[in-house]
């Protein structure tokens, strides 16, 4: 256990130094829901990742109360801190790593098997899409408490004991609370009955069984379409499910080939073949054939026909069959759970084979080979590709051609102050018209705050009211019309600017940049303290904010309240001051004007001098 500790630690060390990436920001950085901690009500009534949002106008779809639980204690215990999350992750890996280690051995009854099983698993390179990106912890502990429920079901029906069936009813409620793959338990139970229990029960002890879990299940999907308003998934065609069942066999062997020549692992964007009858159904159909004849040779070893059946049962909810909103028919987190299963099949195999007497060492050499190549495969993805969003785009796009986050790397160099390299990015992104609704909406968002920056407003606009109605999405409205209010600001259209601003804030009243905008837009027609009142909230929310603090000043002068201009002024940097001679000139005239007050004063009482404080 300690070996198998330290080697998948050393594995994972550079994913700590990481940063969020793509769904890590509204899941998780963004999400306002996991910043205190709440009552067992609110986490079960949670949509994920709409905090922000009001009721109603936005849908994630997801539904994971115990994933927000675990990012709570993370903020109260890191901050926002990405390295603390991902530290969390790979604790949680480790854990799940050594629960598999533990079932293995209670399946198989010892031998090297469990420890090999339990390292390739922990080791794969596979796994570092779902221990790196945050927001994968779901198959993470759905992963581990489905192992714990197992291990405890096999014990219950092995030793007879209630309470073992009452702690895997508990384990497989909390996996279903982190994602709904564990309702597929259910017929890993039944493949258990049928394969590995010596002792069979009868039909009625069985059913009762089943009868429990199904309880806990129905009151998953009550609590869920209480969040969610939607049981599993949105109905869709009868085509799709055709078209899912046809490909099914063409996917498993898709995965199949990422899990045991794992080469060009990366963030996969799959679709579906355009030929109905082409090479890649050919393929499944066939690979079809030839597992179930492997099968049917090795079917007297029963361990390895239940993992074999227990991978393809986990696999199932990623086939497809079900209408998913996924993006891609492919994707690495997704097989964190079913390779679970896979373990048991390789432990079994490791046990198995007979290696020969007279090389000893052979049994070790080769799984270690294995173990050595997978683990510093893993070393590596986690050096570069998972690091941040600059090196995993650029990774993306110029080594896999996966030309969907050509607008988000064009994004960051915007950011980093490279606007020429952005645009470039920008028109690339724009000819290509493979993403969805929403993701064009991003694109022109940022490309239209580019163009903004860039001094080309009405062009800005254009893309910007391209973005408006694409997205239910209540914050990223607010984000449309505020750069839409930048525009017409620009264009010196100031009331049409107001408007904007406020619908923004109507929506986000809490923004710094927002309430900045708007103050700027009062202060262009004149409307000073109101200016005045809006610069001090964005204060109040963001107090460091210098050019917030030199608008602040500038409103009470304009408005005459010198005394505030100066201390405004006089709180800004030293560094400050001196770049700006603008600044600088009106502290002069605000003190000038407060000295003639005094002098005013002077003259009406015949005091001379300017009162000193004590």
């Amino acid at each position: 256990m300690f070996i198998l500790v330290v080697l998948v630690f050393v594995a994972y060390i550079p994913s700590l130094s990481g940063q969020f990436l793509l769904d890590d920001y509204p899941y998780v950085k963004e999400n306002s829901f996991i910043k205190d901690i709440h009552g067992p009500i609110a986490y079960l009534s949670q949509e994920d990742g709409i905090g922000y949002e009001p009721a109603g106008e936005y849908h994630s779809g997801y539904y994971r109360p115990l994933i927000n639980l675990t990012y709570t204690f993370d903020y109260k215990l890191w901050g926002m801190s990405a390295g603390g999350f991902r530290l969390t992750n790979l604790l949680l890996h480790l854990a799940t790593c050594l629960v598999l280690y533990g079932f293995l051995g209670f399946l198989l009854g010892g031998g090297p098997g469990p420890f090999w099983g339990a390292l390739l698993y922990g080791l794969h390179p596979v796994h570092t899409e779902t221990v790196s990106w945050v927001v994968s912890r779901n198959n993470i502990l759905v992963t581990l408490f489905s192992l714990a429920s197992l291990y405890f079901y096999f014990k219950s029906l092995r030793e007879g004991k209630r309470w073992s069936g009452h702690l895997s009813l508990l384990f497989f409620a909390a996996a279903l609370l982190c994602k709904e793959f564990a309702i597929m338990l259910l017929p890993v139970f039944f493949l258990y009955h049928r394969l590995l229990d010596d002792d069979r029960q009868s039909f009625r002890e069985e059913f009762l069984r089943y009868m429990a879990f199904g309880v806990i299940i129905l009151a998953y999907l009550a609590l869920r379409k209480n969040a969610t308003l939607a049981f599993i998934t949105p109905e869709d065609t009868a085509e799709h499910f055709l078209r899912g069942l046809h490909f099914a066999p063409w996917l498993i062997f898709y995965n199949l080939r990422i899990i045991f020549f794992p080469y060009g692992l990366h963030y996969f964007r799959v679709d579906y073949p355009n030929a109905f009858l082409g090479v890649e159904a050919g393929i499944g159909f066939f690979g079809v054939v030839i597992l179930g004849a492997l099968l049917w040779r090795f079917r007297t070893h029963r361990t390895l026909v239940f993992a074999s059946l227990s991978f393809m049962v986990a696999l199932f909810p990623v086939l497809h069959i079900i209408p998913s909103a996924a993006i891609s028919l492919v994707s690495m987190r997704w097989l964190y759970f079913p390779m679970a299963f896979l373990a048991i099949a390789v432990a079994w195999a490791f046990n198995w084979i007979p290696f020969p007497k007279r090389a000893p060492l052979l049994p070790v050499i080769v799984p270690g080979a294995l173990a050595l190549f997978l683990g510093a495969y893993t070393l590596v993805l986690n050096q570069n590709l998972w690091k941040n969003e600059k090196a995993f785009f650029t990774q993306e796009i110029f080594g896999f051609q996966n030309e969907q986050y050509l607008g988000d790397l064009a994004k960051i160099y915007h950011l980093e102050g490279d606007r020429n390299q952005a645009y470039r990015l920008f028109q690339m992104a724009l000819k290509q018209d493979k993403d969805r609704p929403s993701k064009k909406a991003d694109l022109y968002v940022n490309y239209g705050a580019l163009l903004l920056d860039m001094g080309r407003s009405r062009e800005a606009l254009f893309y910007l009211d391209k973005a408006s109605g694409r997205r239910d999405s209540w914050k990223h409205r607010s984000s449309i019309d505020a750069n839409r209010g930048v525009a017409h600001f620009n264009m010196k259209n100031f009331r049409e600017a107001i408007r904007l601003f406020n619908r923004a804030l109507q929506r986000e009243p809490e923004n710094a940049d927002f309430l900045e905008n708007l103050g700027n837009a009062y202060m262009a027609v004149g409307r000073y303290e109101e200016a005045i009142s809006l610069y001090r909230k964005s204060l109040d929310i963001r107090p460091v904010r210098v050019s917030t603090k030199k608008m602040l000043g500038t409103a009470y002068m304009k408005a005459g309240n010198y005394r505030q201009a100066v201390d405004v002024f006089e709180g800004l940097p030293t560094g400050v001051l001196r770049a700006s001679p603008a600044i600088e000139k009106m502290l002069t005239e605000a003190r000038g004007e407060i000295s003639k007050v005094y002098q005013e004063n002077d003259s009406k009482t015949g005091v001379s001098g300017v009162p000193h404080a004590e």
